[in-house]
């Protein structure tokens, strides 16, 4: 009897031990296959990167809208439809808009065919409500203060005092804070994807609030975006262009090489450890950024 006992009691404790040592995703890593299926479409070299990037999409659960949409731009060349319609139709189902495809000229051909009027139907069938957000009323906060951060600094800011812009800004600080304090970094899963231009703009992006932060506010939110990146709610690019753009006035330097000014790249502090920075935090080496830049 009591061995029964002590056995089932060295069973449980072997299951818990078990179920802690269960890795967790692999961002890092899906960010450096990423960034290598990435690479390989600059060299041409279409069906390797279409492996790389099928490999990546395996290594996490909930892969990011616009790597899938690249992969589709990325295998449309090779003319195979069916595997770019599931990757666009994977994209959709994360928000992508029709606009999009409509107007990349990587989809020319593509959209004369009979699966561009699926894809149509499933856009039809996707709205924002399911995208698996966690919290529809934070995405529609946190979209309301980033609509409200460009309209005082459009045409319409010329009605608002410096005074009330440095207001609105810190009550969006505040805001923001709070709910990182509250539930962390509000990312992917809480506000879906916001790149209507991309993964690499910002354009109604929750990072554009951040570039009129102070210096000590983004120091405060620093650790929360952080974990961000390390847990899939927040692209390494937006992170490391935040930190970029709040340190070039300092010293005319950056940190993680995001910037370039008339072409050219702005001097980065401490170059000969910046591949190290980078790939800490799921970037690409400086040298492949620069080519991709140039595509």
């Amino acid at each position: 009897m009591h061995f029964h006992i002590i056995f089932i009691f060295f069973l449980i404790i072997q299951l818990k031990q078990n179920v802690c040592a269960q890795p967790k995703e692999n961002w890092l890593l899906y960010y450096e296959l990423i960034n290598r299926a990435e690479f390989l479409h600059i060299k041409k070299e279409f069906t390797k990167a279409d492996s790389v990037y099928q490999l990546a999409f395996k290594t996490v659960q909930k892969p990011f809208k616009e790597d899938y949409y690249l992969a589709a731009k990325n295998i449309i060349i090779t003319q195979n439809y069916s595997c770019a319609t599931d990757y666009l139709e994977k994209a959709i189902a994360k928000g992508l808009k029709i606009d999009r495809i409509n107007s990349d000229n990587y989809f020319k051909k593509y959209k004369q065919t009979i699966r561009m009027k699926s894809l149509k139907h499933s856009i039809k069938l996707n709205n924002r409500i399911n995208f698996n957000l966690s919290d529809g009323d934070l995405d529609y906060k946190i979209d309301n203060m980033v609509k409200k951060d460009q309209q005082i600094r459009g045409w319409k800011g010329l009605f608002y005092s410096s005074k009330r812009k440095k207001e609105i800004d810190q009550a969006h600080f505040n805001t923001l804070y709070e709910i990182c304090l509250q539930s962390g970094w509000p990312g992917i899963s809480k506000i879906g994807e916001d790149t209507p231009k991309g993964k690499y703009d910002v354009t109604g992006n929750i990072t554009l609030l951040l570039l009129h932060f102070s210096n000590k506010e983004i120091q405060m939110l620093e650790p929360f975006m952080l974990n961000a990146v390390r847990h899939g709610e927040m692209y390494p690019y937006h992170y490391a262009r935040v930190m970029d753009y709040k340190r070039i006035p300092k010293n005319g330097k950056q940190w993680y090489g995001t910037y370039f000014r008339n072409q050219s790249l702005i001097a980065i502090e401490d170059p000969d450890n910046v591949d190290k920075r980078r790939k800490a935090i799921g970037l690409e080496p400086i040298q492949e950024y620069i080519l991709k830049r140039k595509q």
